[in-house]
């Protein structure tokens, strides 16, 4: 039984495009759920529980989730948050229902940020009534008690909503929905209305189209900190921000398949939106130029299209995508204010006017060499254009970003299988005017990937080699010491190796070598002056023991961590981190139910010659009731 609501706002979830409303679920499982983090001086407390029953024409459900987060250091931080939600109804049939929902929310930080303490609570009423299995209409009403920084409101809540999911009307099926949503916490107000239309229709069986539009607008009032000009004047500790967005979406697709093996789509979509910040208390004595709200306005379109064959043994793909965006920022006029500052803002607003368009084009192939035998192609083109209609604004650009790939997969027998990829990027910053040209560069990646994967009766191993080049050339770098071409070398090798010494018994071998090579690029000459080198070992043995409900796993861990400074070809600094430690893991599971899991490491650390001890583990326990 799901009970739907247009009242809890506390319990709401990102809307989908093809969601409306609050929705307040029925758990899917009862449990009880607790874990604890340690990784060096932070420490994290997570505890949930779920659990609801039902008794003739009557259920209870209960939510209840909490959180605790503690950073050690010079001053300790300190974050909570939690959340508990209780409902309890009545549904003597599946077309009505009534009930009662209650939810608190908590939230408390420490550290100073703008919002760093806060509460909600709600209790309300809920009515629905479905008259057909696709259709439904609910109300909802009750009281909200909201603090945010020392400062508490309160207010009635209510609102009404309702749904027709996928109904057919001739050839077309149909899906509406509706919102309607206030909570008055005076001085501030929290709005949402939501308007949704989705058509899908068939001509054909191997012609479709879906059309949708979306109407929504949301409210929200925020405390912030008032200076000291706005709290002088009108006797306020914080002042009130509020944000009113308004967006209309709407997209269309029409999907082909004149063959069985070849398919393909078009599709655009459009989008407006328009959002309004503003401060409630203005000091007009003290005049500035954030005193003055404002106002963005956004529209944005795409389209494109793609086509797909899958043969028996071919397959390719080739889409192609444009968009364009335009996004423009205003101040809004005050009567009576100083309009110097008005005209010294409006032109701080216009350096954040932008307009970009965006171009892409992909290509996969795929070609089956045999049953056993593959290698896929992939390739793909990206260019944004940015422009600033400001003069004070110098972020016009043009950008590319090319990709080309290839991978082989080749299982040579049944036991062991063998990979090799290659793949190439290369992109570019193109900075139109002198003042940001020192930017302007050029990047190019290329990565190789080798490997194979054997798994036997009582032996498995897996390895990998890769090796990458990134290199970077900026333009102008004689002119700007600030910009130096730079290349950057990689090359890893790991190994997860596991021996079946018995039917309960196995040894575990996880290693991994990596060396990292940085330095000055002379691309025209292709030659490198190496400034850096990393070097990262890391190996972990453990003998591992399976029971029917348990496993245990105890070993060691050894880490270095060596950083070298490169000067004229010789090393001139060198620093070494060192980590040697047990570990361990533990593992219970008791017929599906009830689960407990530790994974620990102790560590004797030596960095830079100092030495000392640490502890990191981290544990989890349920219980599924």
């Amino acid at each position: 039984m799901w009970v739907f609501l247009a009242a809890l706002a506390s319990a709401q979830e990102p809307v989908a495009s093809d969601t409306l409303g609050l929705r307040f679920s029925r758990p899917e499982e009862n449990l009880w759920l607790t874990s604890y983090d340690k990784r060096l001086g932070s420490h994290r407390l997570d505890a949930t529980a779920r659990y609801g029953f039902e008794s003739g024409d009557f259920y209870a459900d209960v939510d209840e989730r909490f959180g605790s987060t503690v950073v050690k250091g010079a001053g300790d931080a300190i974050r909570d948050d939690q959340r508990l939600a209780l409902a309890v109804g009545y549904a003597p049939d599946r077309s009505r229902q009534v009930g009662v929902a209650a939810n608190h929310k908590f939230y408390s930080d420490s550290r100073r940020v703008e919002i760093n303490d806060g509460a909600s609570a709600s209790a309300e009423l809920f009515p629905k009534y479905a008259p057909a299995s696709d259709l439904y209409f609910a109300a909802s009403g009750g009281y909200v008690s909201d603090r945010q920084v020392g400062e508490e409101d309160a207010g009635p809540a209510y609102g009404f909503e309702g749904r027709l999911e996928r109904r057919r009307f001739g050839d077309a099926l149909l899906t509406s929905a509706f919102l309607f949503r206030n909570e008055d916490v005076s001085p501030r107000k929290t709005t949402d209305r939501t308007a949704y239309l989705r058509v899908e229709n068939e001509f054909e069986d191997d012609v479709s189209t879906t059309l949708s539009g979306r109407y929504q607008e949301t409210g929200r009032s925020f405390y912030f900190e008032a200076d000291s000009a706005v709290a002088d004047y009108f006797d306020v500790r914080n002042n009130i921000r509020r944000r009113d967005e308004r967006a209309f979406w709407f997209d269309g697709e029409a999907t082909f398949q004149p063959a069985p093996t070849l398919a393909a789509s078009i599709d655009a979509d459009a989008y407006t939106r328009t959002v309004a910040r503003s401060a409630r208390y203005k000091n007009l004595d003290a005049p500035a130029p954030s005193i003055f709200d404002d106002e963005i306005e956004e529209l944005r379109f795409g389209a494109g299209a793609d086509a797909a064959y899958r043969g028996d043994a071919f397959g390719a793909r080739v889409a192609a995508s444009y968009s364009e965006r335009d996004e423009r920022h205003n101040a809004v006029p005050i009567d009576d204010a100083n309009p110097i500052f008005y005209e010294e803002r409006v032109e701080s607003e216009k350096r954040k006017n932008n307009r970009s368009r965006r171009a892409q084009l992909s290509l996969s192939a795929i070609y089956a060499l045999s049953d056993a035998e593959s290698i896929l192609f992939e390739a793909s083109h990206n260019k944004l254009w940015y422009d600033t209609p400001s003069e004070l604004n110098f972020d016009d650009r043009d950008e590319l970003l090319s990709m080309l790939s290839a991978r082989y997969r080749n299982r040579l027998t049944p036991f062991f299988d063998a990979f090799a990829d290659l793949e190439t990027t290369f992109g570019q910053t193109s900075y139109l005017f002198a003042e940001r040209s020192s930017n302007n560069h050029a990047n190019r990646v290329i990565k190789l990937r080798l490997g194979g994967d054997y798994r036997g009766a009582r032996f498995s191993s897996k390895n990998e080699f890769l090796v990458s080049a990134n290199y970077t050339e900026y333009d102008y770098q004689d002119l700007n010491p600030n910009y130096r071409s730079y290349a950057l070398r990689q090359a890893l090798f790991a190994d997860s190796t596991t021996a079946t010494l018995s039917e309960r018994v196995a040894l575990r071998f996880v290693g991994r070598y990596k060396t990292i090579e940085q330095g000055d690029l002379n691309w025209r000459g292709f030659t490198m002056n190496p400034t850096r080198r990393v070097d990262e070992t890391t190996a972990i043995v453990a003998v591992e023991a399976r029971y029917p409900n348990v496993v245990f796993s105890f070993g060691a861990r050894y880490f270095t961590l060596e950083t070298s400074s490169i000067t004229r070809g010789e090393t001139v600094d060198r620093s070494l981190f060192r980590s040697v430690g047990p570990v361990s893991r533990i593992e219970y599971r008791a017929g599906g139910r009830v689960r407990f899991f530790f994974d620990g490491l102790y560590e004797f650390v030596e960095n830079k010659g100092n030495t000392e001890e640490r502890a990191s583990f981290d544990f989890s326990a349920s219980w599924r009731l």
